[in-house]
């Protein structure tokens, strides 16, 4: 009989600008777990919806959707997701607003370090995985 393997953790990002997803494939690019990159919140949104997500990391301001929206639907189809938000543009009433809802675990400003985005990412990843293998 085999023994079943884990799914490898899967990471989303989503964010409009192609730069940033560039950099996002490039420092991730090695990492040990799976990063899936959408430049559509509403891409990003379906791939929910048939996938199991560690984490998402989602810019607040995007094209087709806001980043709310994407965090929303995650908070919903996919409840044991962790949700980070990503934005350099942020008041206290949006925030306050978030928090209550409950739309995010982490807030990650911008612009970040790429060095300190990884290791962020990764001890969350390290995290959750853990606490998937406890249940």
């Amino acid at each position: 009989m085999f023994e079943q393997t884990p799914a490898e953790p899967v990471v989303v990002f989503v964010d409009d600008e192609e730069e940033i997803l560039e950099i996002l494939r490039d420092i991730f690019s090695e990492a040990p777990y799976r990063v899936h990159c959408f430049a559509r919140g509403k891409d990003a949104m379906r791939y929910a919806e048939d996938q199991e997500v560690l984490a998402v990391v989602c810019d607040l301001y995007l094209k087709d959707v806001s980043g709310a929206e994407v965090l929303k639907h995650y908070q919903r189809v996919s409840p044991d997701t962790y949700r980070v938000l990503m934005t350099g543009y942020f008041d206290e009433e949006q925030e306050e607003q978030a928090k209550r809802e409950e739309l995010f675990h982490q807030l990650i400003p911008k612009p970040w370090d790429i060095y300190g985005l990884r290791k962020e990412i990764d001890q969350i990843v390290t995290e959750r995985s853990r606490r998937a293998e406890v249940r």
